[in-house]
């Protein structure tokens, strides 16, 4: 049997990707890892996090993913992955995580769809800056490069969105 294809959905703050990858998983009848920080963030008193959150939802997003696999899907989608939480801690704390660090690599999704900033702000409790969307998608870019990573930029609004991310997974299957 061919391992489980891990297709991780990242990007700036409102560009689409929970609701792309709930699209996707739906599409291919296949399994989502949600975001756990908006879970775990949602579940405390006050929006405030500090780098050790940032620890915790990174062992608890990975722990959910291998939890997954163990039903060896032949896709697995991840709303984020390490990738968002190595960038998330370097732009907020200026520190890295050594638990990101360590995994970034060994966690790294087979394709990236990266989300890029084409959709309007959408305000959220959780978001944190509408400013810098084009900044953060870059920094994506930047570092899906140096990991080498197999990747996809997703663009377009709503239908165009969906079908250009099917269209970029349906590619990197057929290779």
């Amino acid at each position: 049997m061919n391992p489980t294809v891990k297709i991780s959905i990242v990007g700036a703050e409102s560009s689409g990707k929970s609701t792309l990858a709930v699209a996707l998983a739906t599409h291919f009848k296949a399994p989502l890892v949600e975001e756990y920080a908006r879970e775990y963030l949602e579940a405390k008193d006050e929006p405030r996090y500090e780098l050790a959150d940032l620890n915790h939802i990174a062992k608890e997003q990975v722990r959910q993913v291998h939890e997954t696999l163990k039903t060896a899907p032949k896709i697995l989608f991840c709303d984020t992955d390490l990738v968002t939480l190595h960038i998330w801690a370097l732009d907020k704390f200026d520190k890295a995580i050594p638990f990101v660090e360590e995994n970034l690599e060994k966690e790294k999704a087979d394709l990236y769809l990266l989300c890029k900033p084409d959709l309007l702000w959408q305000p959220d409790p959780l978001r944190e800056d509408s400013n810098r969307r084009e900044d953060i998608y870059n920094w994506n870019l930047w570092v899906l490069r140096e990991m080498n990573a197999e990747f996809a930029e997703i663009e377009g609004q709503q239908e165009a969105r969906l079908n250009n991310a099917i269209a970029a997974i349906d590619k990197f299957l057929d290779q």
